[in-house]
């Protein structure tokens, strides 16, 4: 998987640690990174004019199926982060979106320190609850896109 993650190419969207998501010990609770990347994961959709909303009306729903996340370092309040993401189409209704979440540090900000990295797994399921085993024509084209920010132009794992 990391070989996967160092070529990728990804969106960056800083946010700071709210004191909300720390715990008595002065971390950030882990389960909180969840919605940074979500949060994240909707920022990187709205570059491409995909929103929830418009899956919904067309009919279809994209629930995470599967999460792995590694967790190197503690974040801690007012840390900056840096949360780089990436999506990509997998085989049939599959939609992968890495992740990786940073710490800010120096002056001006010019150093990171790799906090959380990890992936989710969605599919698509129509509003019915039927898993959907391809990407449907009519929300093909902003998945295309979302795939198309995530690859390089030369693939640096093709030799």
């Amino acid at each position: 998987m990391d070989d996967l993650f160092d070529h990728l190419k990804y969106a960056t969207f800083d946010m700071p640690v709210s004191f909300r998501d720390i715990d008595s010990w002065g971390m950030m609770w882990h389960g909180h990174y969840l919605s940074y990347i979500d949060q994240a994961r909707i920022q990187l959709m709205n570059q491409v004019n995909l929103s929830f909303s418009t899956l919904k009306t067309e009919g279809y729903y994209m629930p995470v199926t599967h999460l792995e996340i590694d967790y190197k370092n503690a974040a801690r309040v007012e840390d900056l982060l840096s949360i780089k993401i990436a999506m990509l189409k997998q085989k049939n209704s599959f939609i992968n979106t890495y992740f990786r979440i940073y710490r800010q540090t120096g002056a001006p900000l010019s150093n990171e320190q790799l906090l959380v990295q990890g992936y989710t797994e969605q599919v698509i399921i129509t509003k019915e609850g039927q898993l959907m085993y391809h990407i449907p024509k009519s929300i093909q084209s902003y998945f295309d896109r979302l795939h198309a920010l995530a690859i390089p132009k030369k693939d640096p794992l093709s030799n």
